[in-house]
């Protein structure tokens, strides 16, 4: 058992619905940097969860092959969290994006 991080847009917007957020993005140019804000924010705002539970947090596969792509960027959300085992296991075990 996890925990799934859900982005959302402000309640009073447009933009409310992750699905709204990421298409706006779409047509802005700017996919690559709200998904890693998503993911920042998700990590950013973790609190008081059982450390043996896992945490999943979506990302757009699109963005594995883009050569925009800095890897290492979640690693030091991670690392800033304070969530170092999992931050060891996954830059040992495979590039974090």
């Amino acid at each position: 058992m996890g925990y799934e991080a859900l982005s959302r847009g402000p309640e009073w917007s447009q933009l409310f619905s992750p699905i709204a957020m990421i298409q706006e993005a779409e047509k802005q140019g700017i996919s690559y940097e709200l998904d890693y804000l998503m993911r920042k924010k998700a990590i950013l705002n973790l609190q008081d969860i059982d450390a043996h539970k896992k945490i999943f947090i979506n990302i757009n596969p699109n963005f594995i092959k883009n050569e925009s792509l800095v890897y290492g960027r979640t690693l030091e959300v991670l690392k800033e969290k304070g969530i170092y085992t999992f931050a060891k296991r996954c830059a040992r075990n495979y590039q974090c994006l």
